[in-house]
C-alpha cells in the first residue's frame, strides 16, 4: 500500500517511516509552521492547493493522508478526491469516522468523501 503523507511535527516536516507496516510513503510536504498556533491560520483552501500542487505524484499513490489535527481540510475532501482520483483521509476525518463507527452511527451521506 502506498500513501501520500503530509506530516507536520513540531514545526518541521519530516518523512515518517512506515516500512515496518509494509506501507510505502513516496513523498510528503508540509507548511513548516514554526508554532502550532500558526497552523490554525492555514485555510482549507491552502491545504487543498498544497495537495493539488503534487497532483502527478499523488496519481501514483493509493491514498492521500493529510496529517495534523490543527489543519482544516474536511470541507475539501470530496473536491480533492474528485480532482486527484484517490481517497483522501485527514487526521480529524479518521478520528470522526472511528468515533461514529464505535457508537454505531450511520455516517452514510455525511459528505466526508469515500471514508463515509
Amino acid at each position: 500500500m502506498a500513501e501520500r503523507l503530509a506530516e507536520w511535527l513540531q514545526g518541521l516536516g519530516r518523512r515518517v517511516s512506515l516500512t515496518h507496516r509494509d506501507i510505502e510513503v513516496p513523498g510528503w510536504d508540509a507548511f513548516r509552521c514554526p508554532l502550532s498556533e500558526d497552523i490554525r491560520r492555514i485555510s482549507s483552501e491552502q491545504v487543498a492547493a498544497l495537495a493539488l500542487s503534487h497532483r502527478d505524484e499523488i496519481a501514483r499513490c493509493d491514498t492521500l493522508f493529510i496529517s495534523c489535527t490543527n489543519l482544516l481540510a474536511m470541507d475539501q475532501i470530496e473536491r480533492l478526491e474528485t480532482e486527484l482520483g484517490v481517497p483522501v483521509i485527514t487526521s480529524n476525518h479518521a478520528t470522526l469516522w472511528a468515533a461514529l463507527m464505535h457508537m454505531k452511527v450511520d455516517a452514510t451521506g455525511l459528505g466526508g468523501g469515500r471514508l463515509f
